[in-house]
């Protein structure tokens, strides 16, 4: 009966709709497979270069504080310590050599004598050669000197003296080259009327 048999060409078609619709479940699940497997490649990608940039910013960021403190310190340290020590040195070498200089200069001044004008001589005779006072007085008037009136000394003496009071040594002592002879010697007189007194001995020679 022809009711019950199928059409062989309707039965090949359908068939082949099958394959067809299989091949396309087939291809989606490989290309949404494909698609996923790349964006994990692409993600892992970015999170190594990441990774990367940030223990490279890092190494960066811990590298430079270490050279800036090396660098700044050592200077001021060097700089200021020299010049004090200099400057102390000159001014203690300065102020140690200034009294020795005053103190030998004070010394090294010799005591100076009168002048003949402001001494006063007063001339004995002790021998028996009358006028040898009065001569002696008249040269000692051409240097200068003060002569009150010349007179006799009572004891007789061999050697001519200059007599003088105390702090006129230097003067009896230039009274003394016009009296060659004579020892120099504090006074031996009581209450003398002049600083420097010169008593003729026998030995004086005009």
């Amino acid at each position: 009966m022809p009711g019950r048999h199928t059409d062989p060409a309707r039965s090949s078609v359908g068939s082949d709709l099958f394959r067809f619709a299989v091949l396309l479940a087939i291809l989606a699940v490989v290309l949404i497979g494909g698609s996923r497997v790349l964006t994990n490649l692409m993600g892992s990608g970015g999170d190594l270069e990441a990774t990367n940039v940030s223990s490279t910013s890092g190494a960066a960021t811990t590298a430079t504080p270490t050279v800036a403190p090396q660098t700044s310190a050592p200077q001021p340290t060097v700089q200021t310590s020299t010049t004090t020590s200099t400057a102390t040195t000159t001014t203690e070498t300065t102020s140690a050599t200034t009294p020795s200089t005053t103190a030998t200069s004070a010394v090294a001044e010799p005591p100076v004598a009168l002048d003949p004008s402001e001494v006063s001589v007063l001339v004995l005779n002790s021998t028996s050669r009358s006028g040898l006072a009065a001569r002696l007085v008249q040269s000692l008037d051409a240097l200068g000197y003060q002569t009150p009136e010349p007179t006799n000394y009572q004891t007789p003496l061999d050697q001519s003296r200059v007599w003088y009071v105390e702090g006129f040594r230097l003067e009896a002592e230039a009274v003394a080259l016009v009296v060659p002879d004579a020892l120099v010697e504090l006074t031996q007189i009581e209450s003398p009327s002049s600083p420097v007194t010169v008593v003729l001995g026998a030995s004086f020679t005009e």
